[in-house]
């Protein structure tokens, strides 16, 4: 969250408002509707580069479950996210971002659906 003071001129036509008074508002600058979200962290993940370090595929992690990193995908770009099957494995789905707020992207995909889990991560091993 970002803090910024700002200076408005409103209608004031009861005097309601006082010179002095607070406010806190939010300023939405885009909105995308109802949209595919999927961690940024989904999107950069690779198994490869995963099971080379390590990490044993079967133990992912799916969601926020940790804070993610900002991504640097602009939208429009062709990305693929690997989703969590039943019996343990990945499979790959192509996607398309749109926004990020830095956190989530918007993505589009015929074969992503809600409610999936897109890996995000391999959960370290404890001892």
């Amino acid at each position: 969250m970002v803090d910024y003071e700002a200076r408005l001129a409103v209608r004031n036509p009861d005097g309601l408002l006082r010179p002095g008074m607070t406010a806190t508002a939010n300023i939405s600058t885009e909105n995308t509707g109802e949209q595919l979200l999927v961690p940024n962290g989904a999107l950069r993940f690779k198994p490869d580069e995963a099971k080379r370090g390590g990490g044993n595929p079967l133990q992912v992690r799916v969601g926020l479950e940790d804070q993610e990193q900002q991504a640097t995908i602009g939208p429009g770009s062709r990305q693929t996210v690997h989703v969590l099957q039943d019996d343990g494995s990945l499979k790959n789905i192509t996607v398309t971002t749109g926004q990020s707020d830095g956190k989530q992207t918007v993505v589009k995909s015929k074969d992503l659906k809600p409610g999936m889990k897109v890996v995000t991560g391999i959960k370290s091993q404890e001892n």
